[in-house]
């Protein structure tokens, strides 16, 4: 089917349909995430998950790591109702459940960790969550490693200038 007919099936469905197949999506990803964690992975005394995304990914560790008597611990680095806010606004009523979501399973969990004292103080004063900030940071070994890798793509610039000449 090209696009434009394909639209046109869209238009005649209405846009109910295209809400559903939406909506459907995430029910399905917790539940092949719920299933993977249970069943595929033994057991662990923690589990860190990063958030966003929030949802199904809080919800089913959540499940889980209360299942299989686990610590849950959350490492914010930002919030997904606020990425999600920007493309379906911030009116959207998926936006609302979104951020409850975020929110309701925050709160339930055992440890949290943030990226910024920003954060923290929103997590402490908006959500009733206590966390400790770990900033991110680049390891020296990686710097290193980027170092040397540009050191070698100067090196084989240089041969391949010196090689094509052919007067050097």
């Amino acid at each position: 089917m090209d696009g434009e007919s394909s639209r046109r099936s869209l238009q005649r469905r209405g846009s109910s349909s295209v809400v559903v197949q939406g909506d459907a999506k995430p029910l399905v990803q917790f539940l092949m995430l719920f299933g993977y964690l249970c069943v595929k992975i033994p057991a662990h005394d923690v589990f860190v998950v990063q958030n966003s995304p929030s949802v199904p990914t809080l919800v089913a560790v959540k499940w889980v790591s209360w299942i299989r008597r686990s610590a849950f611990i959350i490492d914010w680095h930002n919030f997904g109702y606020t990425l999600l806010a920007l493309s379906l606004g911030r009116n959207s009523r998926f936006v609302t459940f979104y951020h409850w979501i975020e929110k309701h399973y925050g709160r339930m969990a055992h440890g949290s960790l943030c990226v910024t004292m920003a954060m923290q103080h929103e997590l402490a004063q908006n959500w009733g969550i206590n966390a400790t900030v770990l900033y991110d940071q680049t390891c020296i070994c990686a710097l290193r490693i980027v170092i040397w890798e540009m050191q070698m793509v100067r090196v084989q610039t240089w041969f391949k200038i010196v090689c094509a000449d052919g007067s050097r």
